[in-house]
């Protein structure tokens, strides 16, 4: 991860499928930019977080203010950049 990059962070709730992204959020013109965590909650204060390198395959449509996606296709075929389980680091 290099200081210059902007983190897009999403918080689920663990087990969830998907998660929602605000278009708005991401600038699909610069993938190299962005990082998009990913942050795991059980409701007991235990966190799993995913940063992902230029997770989308495409840009949604213009009119499209909101898009969901599925977790496991966007870590699937995303960059790993890291993984944290609450604050230690895991392999990827």
């Amino acid at each position: 991860m290099k200081k210059s990059d902007e983190v897009i962070l999403k918080k689920i709730i663990k087990y969830a499928d998907d998660a929602a992204l605000v278009v708005s959020e991401y600038d699909f013109n610069k993938p190299d930019e962005y990082l998009l965590a990913i942050v795991e909650v059980d409701g007991g204060g235990n966190t799993a977080t995913v940063y992902l390198k230029k997770p989308f395959r495409e840009r949604p449509d213009f009119a499209a203010t909101s898009v969901n996606y599925d977790i496991a296709d966007l870590t699937g075929s995303s960059e790993v950049v890291l993984c944290t389980k609450g604050k230690e680091k895991i392999d990827a």
